[in-house]
């Protein structure tokens, strides 16, 4: 899990182990707290759990980054702030 603030709220990342395939979730998150909206998986991160190893996410003011590690190889995805679907 990995968490940034935003000034105004949290984003949130992690992996989700779905029996066998990871997903890579992210949610924003206000302080009380409570969700803004339903997560948002991201793209290209259906992979096997045994070779993940770390995930982490920041803020850059306008949206999310998300990076994540395979087998030594980092990918990066970017996350608006809109309403998620």
């Amino acid at each position: 899990v990995s968490v940034t603030w935003t000034g105004s709220e949290y984003g949130v990342a992690w992996l989700n182990d779905d029996g066998g395939a990871v997903n890579l979730h992210l949610a924003r998150i206000q302080p009380g707290p409570s969700r803004i909206g339903s997560d948002v998986a991201i793209p290209s991160a259906g992979l096997l759990s045994s070779i993940f190893y770390s995930t982490s996410v920041a803020w850059n003011g306008t949206e999310y980054a998300v990076v994540w590690d395979v087998s030594s190889t980092l990918y990066f995805a970017r996350v608006g702030c809109g309403p998620f679907p």
